[in-house]
């Protein structure tokens, strides 16, 4: 299992990864909504703002110390408004994780919000290389590094003994 500082360095190297894909991004290409998912590469770092406000906030009950953002409104963020939301995340977690009581409770959230993140920085990353076919993240995002994090984080996760009920769709219907 993952310790912590190796969670929260996992954490942050996704949302690095995402910094850099909005690096010299300009306007247009970071409102493009991709056609083949239909969300532009500012909604979608917008939905990871805010799902991180939304782990600490509703799941953790803790100040995340950072305003909240819609998905919806990301598109009409920058990228600079976009890379400061991501920066202030960056210093609340290790805070947590140093005074949060329940350890067991704040990792597994890390872990869940670094798959989460994991998987919304692939869709970023394949819109920017679809965008730019010359686009390269730094040496430690080549492809296969990302390898080695699946299984400790998930272990992470499946370490918390939860149960959750499979969606059906039922509670849709009522």
């Amino acid at each position: 299992m993952m310790d912590d500082a190796q969670l929260l360095e996992l954490h942050r190297r996704c949302r690095q990864a995402i910094r850099f894909v909005l690096d010299g991004l300009d306007e247009s290409g970071l409102r493009e909504r991709d056609p083949a998912r239909g969300y532009s590469i500012a909604e979608e770092v917008g939905h990871l703002v805010a799902a991180e406000h939304y782990f600490l906030a509703d799941d953790l009950g803790v100040d995340p110390g950072f305003p909240h953002m819609d998905r919806y409104k990301g598109q009409n963020a920058s990228a600079a408004e976009l890379r400061e939301r991501l920066d202030l995340i960056e210093e609340r977690w290790p805070q947590l994780l140093s005074e949060h009581p329940d350890k067991r409770e704040l990792r597994y959230i890390i872990a869940r919000m670094s798959l989460h993140t994991l998987y919304h920085m692939a869709r970023v990353v394949d819109r920017r290389v679809r965008m730019e076919p010359d686009f390269k993240l730094p040496h430690w995002s080549k492809p296969g590094s990302w390898e080695y994090a699946i299984e400790p984080l998930l272990d992470s996760v499946e370490d918390k003994d939860v149960t959750q009920k499979p969606d059906t769709g039922e509670e849709k219907k009522k």
